[in-house]
C-alpha cells in the first residue's frame, strides 16, 4: 500500500516538472505561456481559442451611418430608404406645379380665344369674297348690257341722217355721244360731226382723242 502511494506521488511530481519545463521552454521561445490546464481548455473549447476578427474603421463608420439614418426614421426593415423632403422644399415644388399649370390653362384659352377670331376673320374674308364676286359678275353683265345697248343705238344713228344725229347730240349728254361715236365707222361719225354745232364738236373731237376709240360710258353730266 505504501509503496502504491508513493508510486502515484511520484507519477504526479513528474507530470508537474514536465509541464513546468514546458511552461518554461514556451516563454524563453516568446510564445507567450501556455500551460497545460489552458491546452485542456483549448481542447475542450476550439472556439474560444480561434481569434476573432479584426474590425476596421471602415466597418465602423459604416456602422455609424446606419445607426445615424435609422436615428432619423430613415429605415424601414432591413434595407435603408432615403429620408422625406424637407417640408419648405416640397411645399415650394408644390406650388410650382401649380403655377405650371395655370400657366398652361392661361396659354389654351388664350389659343381658343384665337382659333376662334381666326375662324370668324376668315368667315368675314369668305363672305367680302363672295360679295365681290358678285360685284364682279354683275359688273360684267351691266357692261356686256351696255354694250349691247350701245351697239342698238349705234345701229340706230347710223341709219339716220347726218343732220337728225347732229340735232341730237347737240343735246345729248356729251360722254354718252362720244361713246356712241366712238363706236360708228369713221364716215358716219365724221358725217354727224360735221353738222354738229362748233362748240359740241370741237368738245366730241377731243374726247375722242383722249379715249384712244375706247367706249365711253352711257352715263354722266351734259355738256
Amino acid at each position: 500500500m505504501l509503496l502504491r502511494l508513493l508510486y502515484s506521488a511520484s507519477a504526479v511530481l513528474v507530470l508537474l516538472i514536465s509541464a513546468v519545463t514546458y511552461d518554461l521552454a514556451s516563454q524563453w521561445m516568446g510564445a507567450g505561456p501556455f500551460t497545460v490546464f489552458e491546452a485542456a481548455r483549448a481542447e475542450a473549447t476550439p472556439e474560444a481559442a480561434a481569434p476573432a476578427p479584426a474590425i476596421t474603421h471602415k466597418d465602423n463608420a459604416k456602422k455609424i451611418v446606419v445607426q445615424n439614418g435609422c436615428s432619423g426614421g430613415g429605415c424601414t426593415g432591413d434595407g435603408v430608404t432615403p429620408a422625406p423632403l424637407d417640408p419648405l422644399l416640397k411645399a415650394s415644388l408644390v406650388e410650382r406645379q401649380k403655377e405650371l399649370e395655370r400657366r398652361e390653362r392661361n396659354l389654351l384659352e388664350r389659343q381658343a380665344v384665337v382659333e376662334a377670331a381666326e375662324g370668324e376673320l376668315q368667315k368675314k374674308l369668305d363672305a367680302l369674297n363672295d360679295a365681290r364676286s358678285k360685284l364682279d359678275s354683275s359688273r360684267q353683265q351691266t357692261a356686256h348690257l351696255i354694250d349691247q345697248d350701245a351697239d342698238r343705238l349705234v345701229k340706230i344713228y347710223e341709219a339716220m341722217s347726218p343732220v337728225d344725229a347732229a340735232a341730237i347730240f347737240n343735246i345729248m349728254d356729251l360722254r354718252i355721244g362720244v361713246g356712241l361715236l366712238s363706236r360708228m365707222t369713221p364716215r358716219k361719225a365724221s358725217a354727224i360731226l360735221e353738222v354738229m354745232s362748233p362748240q359740241r364738236a370741237i368738245l366730241a373731237t377731243q374726247l375722242l382723242a383722249n379715249t384712244h376709240n375706247q367706249p365711253m360710258p352711257l352715263t354722266g353730266q351734259n355738256g
